[in-house]
């Protein structure tokens, strides 16, 4: 077995030596040039899947077919050994030349540091979380099952150009017997397997890192790998041993080929989708952005407004929820509106001030009238260090309101009492900054003035979904804010500038969304004031990337719906399949999710999505959950 060994590896030294050979180039280039390093780090992953893809062919097609193709193999069944130890010297060669070409690959990547300009940080964030070892091993094990694949393919053909095709087209076909049995049977998750082993490459940061650093995903790979190795090596040794004179046709291949992509292209509309789509039942235009909803019971029943960056729309529906709402009363704000709450009987505005002092402005809003809003009282907020930003404005208890905003200084949080005349007057004040703020990272010119953060009230504590961390305050006392905890959220320099923070609280567990690895994270509220971790979701559950309003987890849809619609799910059920709410018509690509908060009115789900108040009608299953959270 070792004689063999050795032959087939001095066979596939020149196969090996092409794949180091152009990791040496790559090395050269990334060292003198940081152009070429900054292209390099945005493409790494292709580079490897293209080396890793074309090596593991060439080394296994040749296996049979080349013997095959020679007229060798009949010298090889002559010697007094076992089809077993033909083929295991093989296997194992090309599986050696496989590892030191994807080995050597990493080696090259991680040996040179990438820019730190925004080309090349995604990629360094990936070196800095993975140790080599490991992402050679991330990558190596699905890569040792495309290779398996060929080397039962040039097991059964007599060309090794044959057995490239047949052992493409036996993988594409497995992945594609699996997609569509998870399109027939709701029990399999058509892309959660294929996801989980081609998950590669620095785009899927948060799998690569997951699955890299815990042993126990790492493990779950090794048995996926080994049983495909297994069956495909069972099934080599089958066909060489028993059926030695067998041999598929160039014609049979050919065929399979056209098959497999007519399958492909025809197929997908007959088969039943894994979402269940919904139109919005109305699309009702708004006056300016939409900022979110707002329920209006004492203006009657069915009674709700739009909180937009120009004011607030009220609008309502007959006893039978019908649709669309009727547009009422309308009452324009000065500024920009920001947020909007109900309290008091009244409704709340948070607007840019737009006198000469600055600040921000608190308008109150009489509904009592849904024909006739008025204005009660406009308040200045002062005391900000240049233009602030609005994060929210929230209740305390039906006296006292909670604004947040942030200027240079930090994050100002000011608890607000409401008068009866409408006014406001401050309370107390607390300003909390950050250690390690967002833009002293690596994208300083960026993210200065797109830093973000948000908040979510809770049993009298506020939480502070910041840059890096989660800031519990105390609020239970309006007269004296108090800091209590922090809770770390990101590891240091891992954020980007992709907008507030999501956070929700759901029968008292707060869900806060984690960017680095991709996550939610649960915390028990049990003791408002010192939340305490219970669990995340990690980047393969349907939580992941969703954002929890009135107990539904919304998130963006698929791929073929991306940016035009979302996903609808229970929490409690998240095995079941979604309900995929779809926008219509060209001008809506890329609404993306709600803004504000939404609406469960009756049957039917309220959200506002940039200019427009979308209405939907959810199944029983749905209403139910967001029902839960009401």
């Amino acid at each position: 077995m070792a004689a063999l060994f050795w032959k087939e590896w001095r066979e596939n030294q020149y196969k090996v030596g092409v794949g180091l050979g152009i990791c040496v180039i790559l090395l050269a280039l990334r060292g003198p040039s940081d152009k070429f390093n900054a292209a390099f780090a945005d493409v790494v992953q292709v580079w490897a899947t293209a080396i890793g893809v074309l090596t593991a062919g060439v080394l296994g097609m040749e296996v049979v077919a080349g013997e095959r193709s020679r007229g060798t193999i009949d010298f090889l069944l002559t010697r007094p050994t076992t089809p077993a130890r033909i083929l295991g010297p093989k296997f194992a060669a090309g599986a050696v030349g496989l590892l030191a070409v994807v080995a050597g690959f990493w080696l090259m990547v991680y040996a040179v540091p990438f820019n730190s300009g925004e080309d090349g940080t995604l990629a360094n964030w990936v070196i800095a979380d993975v140790p080599w070892a490991a992402m050679v091993l991330v990558w190596y094990l699905p890569l040792l099952a495309a290779y398996s694949y060929v080397f039962f393919a040039s097991a059964v053909t007599d060309n090794p150009a044959e057995a490239g095709a047949l052992g493409a087209i036996l993988a594409l076909g497995t992945l594609y017997v699996y997609v569509v049995l998870g399109k027939l049977i709701p029990e399999i998750d058509a892309w959660g397997l294929p996801e989980f082993m081609l998950g590669l490459g620095v785009k899927a940061t948060g799998s690569t890192v997951r699955v890299a650093t815990t042993w126990t995903l790492l493990a779950l790979r090794f048995a996926l790998s080994g049983a495909i190795v297994a069956a495909t090596c069972s099934a080599s040794l089958l066909a060489f041993s028993r059926h030695r004179q067998y041999s598929v046709r160039r014609s049979s291949i050919v065929v399979a080929g056209f098959a497999l992509v007519a399958g492909a292209l025809i197929l997908p509309p007959l088969l039943p989708e894994d979402h269940a789509s919904r139109s919005p039942r109305v699309e009702v235009p708004l006056s300016a952005s939409g900022k979110g909803l707002l329920l209006l019971p004492q203006a009657g029943e069915g009674v709700f407004a739009a909180v937009t960056a120009a004011g607030l729309q009220v609008f309502s529906t007959g006893p039978l929820a019908d649709w669309p709402p009727v547009a009422r009363g309308a009452v324009s704000a000065p500024g920009s509106v920001e947020a909007g709450v109900v309290a008091s009987g009244r409704v709340w505005l948070a607007a840019e001030d737009t006198g000469p002092d600055g600040g921000i402005a608190v308008v109150s809003v009489a509904v009592d009238d849904a024909d006739a809003p008025r204005v009660l009282a406009t308040s200045a907020v002062a005391g900000f260090h240049g233009s602030p930003d609005i994060i929210a404005l929230d209740t305390l208890d039906d006296q006292a309101l909670v604004l947040a905003a942030r200027d240079d200084q930090g994050l100002h949080i000011a608890a607000l009492q409401a008068l009866e005349t409408g006014a406001v007057s401050e309370l107390s004040r607390l300003l909390v900054s950050e250690e390690d703020p967002l833009d002293t990272g690596p994208w300083p010119e960026l993210e200065a003035g797109t830093r973000r953060w948000s908040v979510t009230a809770y049993a009298g504590c506020l939480y502070l979904g910041m840059s890096r961390e989660l800031v519990i305050v105390d609020a239970r006392d309006p007269r004296q804010l108090v800091e209590t905890s922090r809770l770390p959220l990101e590891a240091p320099k891992r954020d980007r500038p992709h907008g507030p923070r999501h956070m929700t609280v759901a029968n008292g567990i707060l869900h806060v969304e984690r960017r680095w690895p991709g996550e939610l994270v649960s915390l028990d509220l049990t003791d408002p004031a010192a939340p305490v971790l219970t669990g995340t979701a990690h980047r393969n559950s349907p939580l992941n990337g969703g954002h929890l309003f009135h107990g539904l987890v919304l998130r963006p849809g698929s791929s073929r719906f991306w940016g035009r619609g979302m996903e609808v799910r229970d929490p409690e059920d998240l095995e079941a399949r979604p309900i995929h709410v779809l926008f219509t018509g060209p001008s809506e690509r890329g609404w993306g999710l709600p803004e504000g908060r939404p609406l469960l009115l009756r049957d039917h789900l309220l959200f506002t999505v940039k200019d427009k108040l979308a209405v939907f009608h959810l199944p029983e299953r749905l209403q139910a959950a967001a029902a839960r959270a009401n």
